[in-house]
């Protein structure tokens, strides 16, 4: 039986033209089998249409960023389902990491002939998510910088223009200006190495599945999506100015100063903080709230690359 896919684009990625500036992605992906387009600039019209092809059975290719695809991993949650990205969205950190070309029409004819790896997802509080998460500086910047990209926004052209940097400024700018910049924590959990504990204040806590973030950003970890584990990064309180230049660090690979980046592996974990907090992940602001339960789902959902 010919495999049966679906086509999900997302009209606001590519400058808002997808099929139009490339046209041959249907012709390509056709190769793989018998194919469906569907198009929708609405997120809940886009979970229907991702949760119906699931439900029928057939292969899912996300035309979008990591906000699509966040959106499409949590419309099909209780569904097995074989996973495609095109990457045309602003970040696009997942397919970077999957060692997709960032040329479109390229990774699509990857994915037309590619086979399928089963890769791990990160749930926080009943919400998955595939690239890297957080709370504090890190969520506040991902909502910074959704507001600037918002379709429609006079500073989206601009964010695009400056990928990883647009982050870093977002970031520093809220170092600088946001009247208090710390959380209290309490994160313990389970991995590999056995049970760990770590209290204290703290600018930011990253939930990384992979080290890729931020349009191109890196974390100095070892993370990998196919080990069962996922890492919980706590940035300690420090000095404005030094937490700045660390994250500079993460632009250019560059080693980050003992004890400025604390690192714990788990397959489970906990994080409470002493008030409410926004959790971001795939570039998105999903929740607020003081308590976060962090599960590594092992080889939740198959991956073409």
């Amino acid at each position: 039986m010919p495999e049966r896919v679906t086509l999900l684009v997302n009209p606001c990625a590519g400058g808002g033209r997808v099929l139009d500036r490339w046209p041959e992605l249907p012709r390509i992906l056709a190769r793989r089998g018998e194919l469906q387009v569907r198009t929708s600039a609405a997120a809940g019209v886009l979970a229907e249409q991702a949760r119906a092809a699931a439900a029928d059975g057939r292969t899912i290719i996300v035309a979008g960023g990591d906000g699509t695809v966040n959106c499409v991993l949590n419309a099909v949650n209780g569904y097995r389902v074989c996973l495609g990205v095109v990457p045309v969205g602003s970040g696009n950190d997942f397919a970077r990491c999957l060692g997709l070309p960032p040329d479109p029409l390229a990774a699509a004819r990857r994915i037309a002939s590619g086979t399928a790896t089963a890769l791990d997802l990160v749930e926080v509080n009943g919400h998955r998510f595939a690239t890297v998460g957080g709370l504090g500086l890190v969520a506040d910047t991902t909502a910074l910088i959704g507001r600037a990209r918002r379709h429609g926004s006079i500073l989206r052209p601009l964010i695009r223009a400056l990928g990883p940097h647009a982050y870093l400024l977002a970031a520093a700018r809220q170092i600088a200006l946001t009247p208090r910049t710390t959380t209290r924590v309490v994160a313990e959990g389970l991995g590999g190495g056995g049970p760990w504990r770590w209290e204290g204040a703290c600018h930011a806590v990253f939930v990384a599945n992979q080290p890729l973030l931020g349009a191109g950003l890196r974390l100095p970890v070892a993370s990998s999506s196919n080990d069962g584990e996922c890492e919980i990064c706590v940035v300690p309180q420090d000095w404005r100015v030094r937490l700045a230049l660390n994250l500079v660090c993460l632009r250019g690979s560059r080693p980050v100063p003992e004890g400025a980046l604390l690192v714990f592996r788990a397959r489970s974990a906990r994080i409470e903080c002493a008030e409410r907090v926004g959790f971001a992940a795939d570039g998105e602001v999903f929740e607020s709230g003081r308590r976060f339960a962090v599960d590594v789902r092992a080889g939740a959902v198959d991956v073409l690359g």
